[in-house]
């Protein structure tokens, strides 16, 4: 059974499926459905469940069919050494999951997140230009 933070890892990996959408899946998501089920789950299940559009519900469908992206990330997380929290895990930055729509993986190297008491986000462009 795939661990619970692989398989929001793997919905982020997902081409144009984003942090709201993943937000939307873990607040609607009933408690007593396991996160393993989204694997079994048909484009209309998503749809009905999550009110998702049929492109995304699809998108998602087919992102979760294809285990090449997560299995290539977390050899490259095993690699270098990272540690992977998620929105779902314990350690994850308080204020952080407060946002509107909260990265659902964040990567890090070196000490725990936990043994932090101040926090520093710096946030990279996805379009970087000479000015951002």
């Amino acid at each position: 059974i795939m661990q619970e933070s692989h398989i929001i890892l793997h919905l982020s990996l997902i081409p144009s499926i984003g942090p709201a959408t993943i937000q939307m899946v873990r607040q609607l998501k009933p408690v007593d459905m396991p996160w393993q089920e989204l694997y079994s789950l048909s484009a209309r299940d998503l749809r009905s469940l999550f009110y998702l559009g049929p492109v995304v519900a699809q998108n998602l469908v087919f992102g979760l069919a294809d285990d090449k992206l997560l299995t290539h990330e977390l050899a490259l997380i095993a690699k270098h050494n990272f540690q992977l929290t998620t929105v779902i895990d314990s350690d994850y930055p308080e204020q952080l999951s407060h946002i509107h729509a909260p990265p659902p993986a964040l990567y890090v190297q070196g000490a725990s997140i936990a043994t932090f008491h101040k926090c520093l986000a710096i946030i990279g462009s996805r379009d970087a230009d000479r000015y951002g």
